[in-house]
């Protein structure tokens, strides 16, 4: 019997509780539960949905089904069924095993841009032996080219490229096109240069903050004189080349700030040396494609703030071993800020005290007591502790420790009390994110004492 295709009701189509992702499972509900709760699995589906519900389903990926048996007309999703999982719960968000899940699928479903559809078409396989040489080819991956070739950094940012936008290597690539302009390195070493390792780093507030640079809609840009900076960056960028660095070797904050205050040292450079006025750290024309000179399309950078629907980016991460702090600050990312400031405004708080509370736990921070010292006197000496640990220097402690201080400031901790004891205390939406903006590194240095 060969392979057909035909549109099926969803309520008719089944989720495979096999499923190679969450093994054996006892029934439909568990397999939807596991794609909503898992620590990994539930930030892609209620992404998978949130795209779904303003593009519609992919015209180019078939859902493959084969007959649940006999006796009726369903089906068991063999390959889809997180595609099918996210169709579910926009179609009936009663599906999801708590109220704030249930929620977060309503808030899609009815800011959906497109008809959520009730029947999909689907590719539908005799059994499961015909469909299982398939999924293997699907998921095994490459298998010598017979299976799915997937995009490595450098195509994806050729495609981003291509349609005008900037993918998360841009400001990377933009490094390396001023690096081959200034002769730092040759075309040999930018077609084969590990180009997320240079991200891994120029994301790292600590590393920039050494190098003298920082990181602005349209790339890199430096503040240091520019024959002290090509110094550094030639050091870095060669060394990355050559392959002396490793992403095991830069992995953790503590790794990659250890690194670059090498390679600064090294190099001899003094970034108190101030350039007149900041410059940009690309080039002129791309060249890391294939060394020829092709035009550099300029595209959208980070979403800005004013776009973002949660205080906290729901790509941001962070890690922790105390489960309500993490429940609170996945709460953040997804509540909408816009819609619910007072909640969010309160929620932050609450979160910013038991992170400063849970890392002075952990770090066994002497000097700090919770019983008694006020909040701003606790936030100070937790800055204090990350700087005397080397976890955050002073280009990054200073301006938060004077965002948090700064009387009547939209982040101050005089803010912070007064979303709680003061009624007539309005908390505005872009303060709110503006706040977690500032704050964002200060919380990049926490982690891991969570």
């Amino acid at each position: 019997m060969d392979f057909s295709r035909e549109t099926v009701s969803l309520k008719k189509l089944h989720l495979d509780t096999d499923n190679a992702r969450h093994g054996t499972l006892d029934a439909e509900a568990d397999a939807i539960a596991w794609m909503l709760t898992d620590f990994r699995a539930k930030a892609k589906t209620y992404k998978l949905a949130g795209a779904i519900a303003e593009k519609g389903l992919s015209p180019i990926d078939d859902i493959l089904v084969v007959p649940m048996d006999d006796t009726t007309d369903d089906y068991v999703v063999v390959e889809g069924n997180r595609r099918v999982t996210a169709l579910k719960l926009l179609l009936n968000p009663d599906l999801a095993p708590t109220e704030i899940i249930k929620r977060r699928y309503q808030q899609l479903a009815s800011a959906a841009a497109v008809e959520i559809p009730k029947a999909i078409e689907c590719k539908i396989a005799p059994g499961f032996q015909e469909a299982s040489y398939w999924i293997q080819l699907r998921h095994g991956g490459e298998q010598e080219g017979v299976g799915t070739v997937p995009w490595g950094s450098k195509e994806l940012e050729r495609y981003h490229s291509r349609i005008g936008q900037r993918g998360p290597n841009a400001k990377s690539m933009g490094v390396l096109d001023y690096a081959y302009e200034n002769k730092i390195l040759n075309a040999d070493q930018i077609r084969s240069f590990p180009l997320t390792n240079l991200t891994r780093l120029l994301n790292d507030p600590g590393v920039r903050a050494r190098m003298g640079i920082e990181v602005t809609a349209d790339g890199v840009r430096s503040t240091v004189k520019e024959t002290f900076f090509r110094k550094g960056l030639a050091l870095l960028l060669r060394q990355l080349a050559d392959g002396d660095v490793t992403v095991t070797s830069i992995k953790q904050k503590e790794q990659r700030r250890d690194y670059i205050d090498q390679v600064m040292n090294t190099a001899g450079v003094d970034t108190d040396q101030k350039a007149a006025q900041p410059y940009d750290v690309k080039g002129s024309k791309s060249y890391y494609a294939n060394g020829a000179a092709t035009p550099q399309p300029r595209g959208r950078g980070r979403r800005p703030t004013h776009e973002r629907k949660s205080m906290i980016p729901r790509n941001f991460s962070l890690g922790f071993s105390l489960k309500r702090l993490k429940n609170v600050f996945e709460e953040l990312q997804y509540i909408s800020v816009e819609d619910c400031p007072n909640a969010v405004a309160v929620l932050f708080r609450v979160f910013f005290e038991g992170c400063l509370d849970r890392y002075a736990e952990k770090a066994k921070l002497s000097g700090y007591n919770r019983n008694s010292d006020n909040l701003k006197k606790r936030s100070q000496r937790v800055i204090e502790g990350l700087k005397q640990s080397g976890r955050i220097d002073k280009n990054v402690a200073n301006p938060v420790g004077a965002f948090l201080t700064s009387p009547n400031g939209v982040g101050s901790i005089t803010t912070f009390n007064s979303y709680i004891h003061n009624i007539a205390h309005h908390p505005l939406p872009r303060d709110l994110k503006t706040t977690w903006d500032n704050l964002a590194p200060f919380f990049e240095a926490l982690d891991g004492h969570l």
